[in-house]
């Protein structure tokens, strides 16, 4: 079977210069992304405003909401999707840590894989919430029934070794970018123009099902 490809982008939405705008110039820098992991997108309503003809996975609380996923349905159809605890809440800094997901299949070949979009909390928390949410990423990941990539901002000094840790590959520039299960491969990575946020936008080229 011919490998299939996705375009993917990862970016951290805690955008300095106002989110609808910046949102807008985000995905228009990004023709032809069939897959995008955004962290920090608590202050949108990515429903409201993207096109229907995306898929998006962003809950309606405050804590949940700061990870979603959106795709290009033409690209991709979702077979399930929901959320699982990265981190409890740290009062008075930190709203809890989710890992939003959903099962994505590639609508040309069928290939089946995990979308996951997540966000580490910040060193200067401390090692505890870091610790858990590592330890929480981990067991989930250990019981997905497909293979994974996982759209991030890790928060990490080193993050090629903390995915490593997981058991996954590591493809990024700086604290952003893409782990990802090893029957997988990620390549292509490139950060993209500056679009207001103060994590320029990671992308690269997902190939599912090696050749």
């Amino acid at each position: 079977m011919t490998a299939a490809r996705v375009q993917m982008v990862t970016t951290n939405v805690d955008f300095t210069d106002g989110p609808r705008g910046s949102l807008a110039n985000f995905l228009d820098s990004f023709p032809g992304a069939g897959l995008a992991f955004l962290q920090e997108a608590k202050k949108l309503d990515l429903r409201h405003e993207l096109s229907g003809l995306v898929g998006v996975h962003q809950a309606g609380d405050t804590a949940r909401a700061g990870s979603a996923l959106v795709w290009d349905r033409t690209q991709l159809q979702a077979l399930g999707r929901s959320w699982h605890l990265g981190a409890n809440p740290v009062p008075g800094w930190m709203l809890a840590r989710w890992l939003t997901w959903a099962d994505l299949e590639h609508r040309a070949t069928s290939f089946r894989f995990r979308g996951i979009a997540a966000h580490a909390p910040p060193r200067y928390l401390g090692k505890a919430p870091q610790a858990e949410f590592k330890a929480n990423m981990a067991r989930f990941i250990a019981l997905s029934p497909l293979p994974v990539v996982v759209g991030l901002d890790t928060n990490q000094k080193n993050p090629a070794r903390w995915a490593g840790d997981l058991g996954l590959g590591w493809a990024g520039k700086g604290v952003d970018g893409f782990a990802y299960s090893h029957t997988l491969d990620v390549g292509d990575v490139r950060r993209l123009k500056p679009t207001g946020s103060d994590h320029r936008a990671v992308a690269a080229t997902l190939t599912l099902g090696k050749p």
